[in-house]
């Protein structure tokens, strides 16, 4: 039976459903912020993936591996090809980045019943990547009798990059620690989105995530991994994931990103003018992370850690506050979450 307040299922690839073939490097541990689970990865022509479910379902979100040097994938179910050819490429800054858990798969429409899935690697890469790997993390199986896109009402997901998914970070421990000291902490269901190094090339499965995960409420810092990539067009993507939440009625608050040490000013002024712009637009909350803590000025020391890069313990807290009060502004949609 279904969880009533989780009412989803999860098959992590290490478990007994799934199966490869001999050319698979399996149980390897996804770091990857809040999730622990492992993952498997293959580059050879014909490798496959095989999970039996256990359980019956009529639609399935497949969370794989994704990064510049992915590569093409089938998905088949009970001997069907439902997608061919998948490209698994995902714009990361950084040649050798991954994203490990992308819920890049959506299936639906199956009879209910229980089903037999494949992953078969391509050996082949497609137009943009330099590999040919391809993986898979999880599968989330929905539960046949509660409608896709339901919204579970407590449910805060956070989508963003390293920054605002490290545990222990400002999104998390510190966060969860003012919402507890409000005896708060019980009535918010939090569940993280992000991945590190992930840009807003990710967007395009967003609406994945939104049907597997089925926030009421999404808090999106995306920006900081398109630069210096001028070939991401961030203020467009921002814009579809607001249209995808609007879509499924999840309510959004935008982010500006933080600074990065070794780019110039203009180059996150820009984005930030950008996402300022999108939330005057269509009249969302704005958690201005950028000036309150940052002030718009990159540094190696505090409130920032050594790489200018990622928020320090004062930064944390200092970003931990600023959202907690952001989201108990007047008007802010977070307040319905209780």
């Amino acid at each position: 039976m279904a969880d009533l307040i989780f009412p989803d299922y999860i098959a992590p690839s290490d478990y007994s459903e799934w199966t490869y073939s001999t050319g698979w490097t399996t149980g390897q541990a996804d770091n990857s912020g809040h999730n622990s689970r492992k993952y498997a990865t293959a580059t050879a022509v014909g490798e496959k993936a095989t999970c039996q479910s256990g359980v019956a379902f009529t639609d399935a979100v497949i969370y794989m591996f994704g990064s510049r040097f992915a590569g093409l994938v089938d998905i088949l179910v009970d001997g069907e090809v439902k997608y061919s050819n998948f490209d698994c490429y995902l714009y990361i800054d950084g040649s050798t980045n991954s994203m490990k858990n992308v819920p890049m798969i959506y299936l639906s429409g199956l009879s209910r019943t229980t089903h037999k899935i494949e992953i078969v690697c391509k050996g082949a890469s497609g137009s943009k990547s330099t590999g040919t790997t391809v993986g898979v993390n999880f599968i989330y199986f929905m539960d046949p009798d509660t409608p896709v896109g339901t919204a579970q009402n407590s449910k805060l997901l956070f989508v963003g990059d390293s920054n605002s998914d490290r545990q222990g970070g400002w999104c998390d421990k510190q966060f969860k620690r003012l919402l507890n000291s409000f005896q708060l902490g019980n009535r918010v269901q939090i569940e993280y989105s992000t991945r590190p190094s992930g840009s807003s090339d990710y967007i395009r499965f967003l609406e994945n995530d939104i049907i597997a995960k089925r926030p009421a409420m999404i808090n999106l810092m995306l920006g900081t991994n398109d630069l210096p990539n001028q070939d991401i067009n961030t203020k467009a993507n921002i814009e579809t994931a607001i249209k995808i939440c609007q879509k499924y009625g999840v309510s959004i608050q935008l982010c500006t990103i933080l600074p990065r040490l070794g780019l110039n000013a203009f180059s996150w002024n820009k984005v930030n003018g950008q996402i300022r712009e999108l939330a005057m637009k269509y009249r969302l909350p704005l958690l201005d992370i950028n000036v309150y803590v940052a002030n718009n000025t990159t540094s190696a020391i505090t409130p920032f850690q050594s790489d200018g890069i990622h928020l320090d313990a004062v930064g944390d807290n200092l970003a931990a506050h600023h959202l907690f009060d952001t989201f108990f502004a007047p008007g802010n949609p977070f307040r319905k979450l209780l």
